[in-house]
């Protein structure tokens, strides 16, 4: 049985886990990030909305901002090869490559403890690369217009709270939602992760969009 902490790093040693290692990828079929989720709110039940919400906060630094399931990384797999931009510390390019997907996993910040190989860059390094697909999770708001502005190629992932890039309760996304009008994107399909909503979370979504 292998013990761990999930309120704190990867190398802590506190939390039962008798499904996975710290520096397990995949918990089984299923990405350890998703049963880590599923695990917190069987501990909090809701009930401790500041515990639950620090946690979580944990976890997006230890792994990612957005939880994936397998179906999602099969699809990206499928869409390859991939840029990924702003990938954080690597935790969807080492779930992509595990399932032996091709993919370029890119941030303006290369950190330490990564799950993936990345390189250094930013939306302005993305030009050599416009023959695979442009995946970004979670991007920055102001800052993902940008992104869509130096994006040539003619496919695109974007995960990001609520339906992209507008619903009714999420207008925000005005902006780049003229700015893909204009380009010529099309929304091909649309994915709703698989992580619970509540009060500190908002459903997430991967939309895929070509042009």
């Amino acid at each position: 049985m292998t013990t761990y902490s999930i309120y704190s790093d990867r190398d802590e040693i506190e939390a039962e886990r008798p499904c996975h290692a710290p520096d397990d990828a995949w918990c089984g079929d299923r990405p350890t990030l998703e049963c880590e989720i599923d695990l917190l709110h069987v501990e909090y039940r809701l009930d401790d909305i500041y515990r639950l919400q620090d946690a979580r906060g944990l976890l997006k630094s230890s792994h990612a901002c957005a939880c994936p399931d397998s179906a999602i990384i099969d699809e990206l797999v499928a869409s390859g090869p991939i840029v990924e931009l702003g990938a954080g510390k690597g935790y969807w390019a080492r779930l992509i490559r595990d399932r032996g997907g091709d993919i370029l996993a890119i941030d303006k910040i290369v950190r330490s403890n990564l799950w993936s190989s990345l390189e250094h860059g930013n939306e302005y390094s993305l030009r050599p690369f416009e023959d695979r697909t442009l995946l970004v999770v979670m991007p920055p708001r102001p800052g993902l217009e940008g992104i869509l502005q130096q994006w040539h190629g003619s496919h695109l992932v974007v995960v990001t709270e609520g339906p992209f890039p507008h619903s009714d309760s999420h207008r925000m996304w005005g902006p780049e939602r003229r700015a893909m009008d204009d380009a010529g994107w099309r929304l091909r399909k649309k994915r709703l992760l698989p992580e619970v909503a509540c009060k500190i979370v908002s459903p997430k979504h991967a939309t895929f969009w070509e042009r």
